[in-house]
């Protein structure tokens, strides 16, 4: 009886330092060496992984993304600007439960992009723009042709910013 009771201790007592020393080794791994796992393991299993990578690095991006949009003051932007001969510019951006949506349509350069490369075009204007509820028409809209790098000469001009408490102003403008 002792000796069964031995054996069944030295054997719980063995697999529980196993397992603690499998903790360890997977802990003081770094995820980067995981890779080559991956090269001995079959193609299906290969592309699954490329696909996880492929999605951490979107996370990565994700993440990037909302972090930059929580440095404005506003959740929602709409720029039209209506030029002669029917050239428009227009850029919209909106952060929506923590979904960022961005876009534009620049037809005087020829330019139509969505998401996260509109957001990359429209990141630095947004954060370079300085316009609250209390800026001027005149001075709003002259800050936003300077910081879009957009011609005076418009036809047509319309903002619309929804600030972070609920709040919108709206600037329009013909000539």
């Amino acid at each position: 009886m002792k000796k069964l009771f031995f054996l069944m201790f030295s054997s719980v007592l063995l697999l529980g330092v196993m397992g603690c020393s499998s903790n360890d080794e997977e802990e003081s791994t770094p995820p980067a060496n995981e890779e080559p796992a991956v090269e001995t393991e079959d193609s299906t299993d290969e592309s699954a992984s490329d696909d996880s990578s492929t999605n951490e690095e979107s996370t990565d991006d994700e993440a990037t993304d909302e972090s930059a949009a929580d440095s404005f003051n506003f959740t929602d932007f709409e720029l039209e600007v209506e030029y002669a001969d029917h050239q428009e510019y227009e850029a919209e951006y909106e952060k929506e439960n923590g979904n960022v949506e961005a876009e534009i349509e620049d037809e005087i350069n020829d330019i139509k992009i969505k998401d996260d490369k509109a957001f990359e075009k429209l990141e630095p204007m947004l954060k370079d723009l300085n316009i609250n509820q209390e800026t001027p028409k005149e001075d709003a809209i002259k800050e936003t042709l300077n910081i879009f790098d957009l011609p005076d000469d418009y036809t047509k001009f319309k903002l619309e910013i929804t600030f972070d408490d609920n709040t919108e102003i709206e600037f329009e403008d013909e000539k």
